[in-house]
């Protein structure tokens, strides 16, 4: 490793450090895409795209403002640890202790499982920002190559080139924050419950709620829906499950109101936009929520507003997203996308863009977390023909 235990992280307050650190990583990245390419993985095309992608996550780790992100340098901290120490020994990296008191003492695996998943690649240099980046943009290079045999049609996988220039997952596939690693495993996850791997989906389920517990419930309506009640298989099945869903959220209804309430004043506490509490509005009533979801979810997949520049990129991107769903729903999926299957898959996404959008206010944070529900649905309409039933029902 590249680096003094003893600092933080490098910057380019210290060049010579910063660059040979990154240059070697950079080779590392290079490698890995000379050998699938060499393997015949990958074309020679998509070979130099890739490169240019890993410049692209290291050139944004140079003029991205790190202070946006406050929570970037603790993956990088929790995996420096790890290597050093072959454990957590930093307080943050393997729990959260609330109130001092040991049955206050809280368990928490979102920054300490990334850190193990990081920890996968032999990353010569952990020492800047820009380096737990490049293992993101490794990551999501791996999923590229896993899904490409599965999207035979060249103009869908230029749909998937394009979804990985787009701003949002160019973003925080560079950056050394989770969402990268929250996006794969969902993409993962879809596709695994849909094959139905039991094992590994449970696995991947489990992952995914100790790294952002939120998504970890969104997934357990498809993963319950598809090994329990097999209602991705007929209509009827389909049905009754959504209708006993509709009923446990009646009878759990104090308990959802109340979660749905803590995490928007959670995000708004995060933000600072409490100066009164009397502007914050709880949701009173499941029924409400219900009628207000569609909505939500069309506000939610245009949001948001181009009130800046930086908010008309991501707004851009929206129309994108919105352009990219139609297109393949046109000439992909077609007449075939009634079916169980595609819709259990689709209220997934509904169900995670709702309820984001109902509890989010800052549009930057919403972006964040949208990406991840939006991106996952678009590879599922790539792969679509190819995990789907032949027959229904």
């Amino acid at each position: 490793m590249l680096f003094d235990s003893g600092i933080d992280y490098y910057s380019l307050s210290n060049p010579i450090i910063y660059l040979l650190s990154e240059s070697t990583n950079l080779i590392f990245c290079f490698i890995f895409v000379l050998i699938f390419f060499f393997l015949k993985k990958i074309s020679s095309i998509e070979a130099i795209f890739w490169i240019v992608l890993f410049l692209f996550a290291f050139v944004i780790n140079i003029v991205i403002n790190q202070n946006q992100f406050p929570d970037i340098g603790g993956y990088l901290r929790c995996v420096r640890d790890l290597r050093d120490n072959f454990y957590f020994d930093e307080l943050g990296c393997q729990l959260i202790q609330s109130g001092g008191e040991d049955n206050l003492t809280l368990y928490s695996f979102k920054r300490g499982l990334p850190a193990i998943i990081y920890s996968l690649i032999p990353m010569p240099s952990i020492a800047t920002f820009s380096s737990i980046g490049l293992i993101n943009k490794l990551y999501i290079f791996f999923i590229y190559v896993f899904l490409k045999p599965y999207i035979p049609l060249k103009r869908n996988l230029i749909v998937l080139a394009i979804l990985m220039v787009l701003p949002s997952v160019l973003l925080y596939s560079s950056l050394g924050l989770r969402d990268n690693l929250i996006f794969c495993t969902q993409v993962m996850l879809v596709f695994s419950i849909l094959k139905r791997y039991f094992f590994f989906s449970t696995f991947l389920l489990i992952a995914l709620s100790a790294i952002k517990i939120q998504n970890g419930i969104v997934f357990s309506f498809l993963y319950f829906g598809v090994f329990i009640f097999q209602a991705d298989k007929t209509f009827k099945a389909f049905y009754s499950y959504c209708i006993l869903v509709f009923f446990a959220m009646l009878i759990m209804g104090d308990i959802l109101l109340a979660t749905l309430n803590y995490f928007k004043l959670a995000f708004l506490n995060e933000d600072n936009a409490i100066a009164n509490i009397k502007s914050f509005v709880p949701f009173k009533s499941v029924i409400e929520i219900i009628f207000i979801s569609p909505l939500s979810f069309l506000e939610g997949l245009i949001r948001p507003l181009p009130l800046s520049i930086s908010y008309g990129i991501f707004f851009i991107e929206s129309i994108i997203h919105i352009f990219l769903i139609t297109f393949l729903l046109k000439n992909v999926v077609r007449k075939d996308f009634y079916n169980p299957q595609f819709l259990i898959v689709f209220l997934t996404f509904f169900i995670g863009i709702v309820l984001n959008s109902l509890v989010i206010e800052n549009d930057f944070t919403y972006v964040r977390y949208k990406y991840t529900f939006v991106s996952m649905f678009i590879i599922y309409l790539l792969i679509y023909k190819n995990i789907s039933k032949k027959t229904i029902q």
